[in-house]
């Protein structure tokens, strides 16, 4: 049948989309057919057979890293399961339950420190509004806001490069227009040096921004971590790609590379809260 005979091509649609939901163009695609000829060449019509032995061939090579994510897609919208020890882990119940701060309270934290701000003294008027609005729309770690770069911040084409973070892992994440408007304007009025968020010339300091954080918590009487913010974000997207058609193996995959998870495992942890927040989702805090 000729759907077994394009393995590529019966998945490129799903792919494309993937990819470009991560901010990828994608306008040519030629080389995937490329691909599928050589497949064709060595008689390997799905994408099951496609594994390293593969590699052996001087001419499928070159595709290495193409071929490899496309498995990798193909395993997590079929459900196949990764052979490696983390997938014997059991998810057990945690101490720790992230609160998800609905739009209700965000608007709220916005409020405030949009208030609060301008009596802060030097750049720090400038950097906790714009703090708070990247770490609920993008999801980034605390540790990888402190650490940006101006460098990092490519506002042409909506684009953050997160260097060295996590198990020294790198990523490129998008963000929104508007977002990236905020940014825009924060470089031109804060005109930071060297570091995203600086204060006295330094990037600015985790106890600072603690500190800052537990002011909010006590003057609007909640709980919250940094951490909160990025689960808000993971989950908030996870809702709305559901809504928008994606399926859950799908959002998985892109919010995994998004959030710079080492693994599905790690992302799937995410959601072993699901079930808790769900029923409390949306609404007031």
């Amino acid at each position: 049948m000729e759907t077994i005979k394009r393995p590529i091509q019966n998945l490129l649609p799903d792919y494309i989309k993937y990819k470009k939901s991560l901010g990828y163009k994608y306008d040519n695609i030629s080389h995937f057919y490329k691909i599928e000829k050589i497949l064709a060449k060595y008689n390997i019509y799905s994408i099951d057979e496609i594994n390293q032995e593969i590699l052996k061939y001087p001419d499928l090579k070159k595709y290495k890293n193409e071929l490899n994510e496309l498995i990798k897609f193909y395993n997590i919208i079929n459900n196949i399961p990764k052979p490696t020890k983390l997938q014997c882990r059991t998810i057990t119940p945690s101490k720790y339950i992230p609160f998800i701060i609905k739009e209700p309270l965000f608007y709220e934290i916005c409020n405030f420190v949009d208030k609060t701000s301008q009596y802060e003294k030097g750049n720090e008027q400038y950097i906790y509004p714009v703090l708070y609005r990247l770490l609920y729309s993008t999801g980034i770690r605390i540790n990888e806001a402190i650490n940006l770069k101006r460098s990092d911040i490519e506002s042409s084409t909506n684009v953050i490069k997160i260097q060295n973070s996590k198990n020294n892992k790198s990523r490129c994440i998008v963000v929104s227009d508007s977002m990236n408007a905020i940014l825009k304007k924060y470089l031109e009025v804060a005109n930071p040096k060297k570091y995203l968020f600086e204060m006295n010339k330094n990037k600015v300091g985790y106890s600072t921004l603690s500190n800052h954080l537990k002011k909010i918590c006590h003057s609007l009487n909640v709980k919250i971590t940094f951490h909160d913010f990025r689960h808000s974000m993971a989950t908030i997207t996870f809702q709305k790609m559901l809504a928008d058609g994606y399926n859950e193996k799908e959002i998985l995959y892109y919010l995994h590379i998004y959030l710079g998870h080492s693994s599905i495992n790690e992302t799937e942890y995410y959601f072993y809260f699901n079930n808790i927040i769900k029923d409390n989702f949306g609404g007031s805090k």
